[in-house]
């Protein structure tokens, strides 16, 4: 019996009012909770390196740019048909599908619409994230300018294939 061991790390952020919350209720009554690996120095390391790199190599800069480059490509697409409405920040962005246009109706489930355009997007080497009829895009920090045009694109004939 073989087992893996996974060492993650994540974190929260919480607004000044829930942290209050938080330290004002007596340690006996808060809500915890914690993994037998919680805060291994080797993920704690490796997310010390990892933030190092960021910085180095101005990556939430990057991301900004780049996030922006895919946010103005797709509402290139604004006025096809079925694009209903193109959404995100920074590095995230959804694309939402819909039959009307102008009334959003969405398409009716047995159309599988999203998943049609789904299959266009993977023939083009997009994997991607389909929610329903919502094209939901996250690429990387390190996705260059020309990668982020070659998103846009096979999202723009995904859609004109379909259609």
């Amino acid at each position: 019996f073989r087992e893996s061991l996974y060492i993650p790390l994540g974190g929260i952020g919480v607004s000044d009012t829930v942290k209050q919350a938080i330290d004002e209720t007596p340690a006996d009554k808060r809500w915890m909770h914690a993994y037998t690996y919680s805060g291994h120095p080797t993920c704690c390391a490796v997310a010390v390196a990892n933030i190092k790199i960021i910085d180095e190599e101005g990556l939430v800069q990057q991301a900004a740019e780049m996030g922006n480059r895919l946010h103005e490509g797709l509402h290139t697409m604004d006025d096809m048909d079925h694009v209903g409405n193109i959404r995100g920040i920074g590095m995230m962005a959804g694309v939402e599908l819909v039959e009307d246009k102008a009334t959003k109706q969405p398409f009716p489930a047995a159309a599988k619409y999203g998943a049609r355009v789904g299959q266009e997007l993977m023939k083009r080497g997009l994997y991607t994230r389909m929610r329903g009829d919502t094209i939901c895009l996250a690429p990387p920090l390190i996705t260059t300018a020309d990668q982020i045009d070659r998103i846009v694109e096979a999202v723009r004939e995904s859609l004109k294939a379909v259609e």
